[in-house]
């Protein structure tokens, strides 16, 4: 746990050290991009909770915080200004709408941020209502430093570890 969390800590420092520079960025492995594009769909919310155990029985509200703060670092440290931001959710979850709408808020200017309904794939291969966020990245220093300082109040890790352990469901 201490190397994932150096490791972090390193990518973090970097990143804000490093003059932002574009380049292809996507969530999911092999997934064809280009450099104008950070693109953490389809299921972002999916892809997020493969990166960090998100308890089930933990409120949405704390759920969407802990999706938040993983997806937060992934732009923050592997996307920048200027490259579209590219979200995706399934319209009916509580879960999906909080954690994603906070992350596109807080990477982009809140009037810049597009939402269009878009078909969503559920695990047993179901189409549902989803929806896709897309806006410019003009905030990711500031994410950045706002990251950086609730990971001093309480890094990842940590958030995972204590919601894993609360007995209080929802």
């Amino acid at each position: 746990m201490m190397q994932t969390r150096s490791s972090v800590l390193l990518a973090a420092a970097v990143a804000i050290a490093l003059p932002a520079v574009s380049w292809a960025v996507s969530l999911r492995p092999n997934k064809p991009t280009d450099d104008t594009i950070c693109d953490l769909g389809p299921n972002t919310t999916g892809n997020l909770g493969s990166l960090v155990f998100v308890p089930g029985n933990a409120r949405v509200s704390d759920q969407a915080d802990l999706l938040f703060r993983v997806g937060a670092g992934f732009v923050s440290s592997r996307c920048a200004d200027g490259q579209t931001l590219v979200v995706h959710g399934d319209a009916a979850r509580q879960l999906d709408q909080a954690s994603l709408e906070k992350i596109a808020h807080s990477a982009c200017a809140s009037s810049t941020v597009v939402r269009t309904s878009v078909p969503f794939t559920t695990n047993l291969n179901r189409m549902v209502p989803g929806f896709e966020l897309r806006c410019p990245i003009s905030k990711q220093k500031q994410l950045a430093d706002d990251l950086a300082r609730l990971n001093q109040e309480e890094s990842v890790e940590a958030l995972a570890k204590r919601l894993a352990s609360r007995r209080d469901a929802r």
